[in-house]
């Protein structure tokens, strides 16, 4: 399913994925969500059981650099010296930042993207406590990430 909020971004989310009204989360609302939902599908890892993870998309400002614009964040979070993974990826979007973290019984991660202009950034997060499953939440977040366009205005 095709999604447009605010004909700021577009992208495209699984049809396993139920969209949560914003009115539900004044919150996140708050802190930018376009989009909040829940995957609810078959595990990967044991297909006679579902899956679910909470999968939100934020939109921010930000004043990152031309060049490299995710290296100040990526170090000021190994700065921090918390168990985490820090990868670098690109999409048709732009470059983009993926952080994986663990926190007890349950994975969580964030792919940051920017905007034309570098002035708003969109993240895509994703958690589960179905952390067998996390190689396939992390392909979920990979293909809804390569999906995602913006509007630079």
């Amino acid at each position: 399913m095709t999604i447009q909020q605010d004909k700021r971004i577009r992208f495209t989310v699984p049809k396993q994925m139920y969209e949560i009204p914003l009115s539900a989360e004044p919150d996140l609302v708050q802190a930018g969500a376009v989009y909040v939902a829940t995957f609810v599908g078959r595990s990967e890892a044991d297909p006679a059981r579902l899956t679910t993870a909470r999968f939100g998309i934020l939109v921010q400002t930000a004043q990152l650099p031309d060049d490299q614009p995710f290296r100040a964040i990526a170090d000021d979070l190994v700065a921090r010296d918390e168990p985490r993974e820090i990868t670098f990826d690109e999409f048709p979007a732009g470059p983009a930042l993926l952080v994986e973290e663990s926190l007890r019984d349950a994975r969580f991660a964030q792919l940051i993207l920017a905007f034309p202009g570098r002035r708003r950034i969109v993240t895509l997060g994703l958690s589960t406590t179905d952390t067998g499953d996390w190689p396939h939440y992390l392909r979920l977040l990979r293909t809804v990430a390569s999906t995602v366009s913006m509007d630079c205005s």
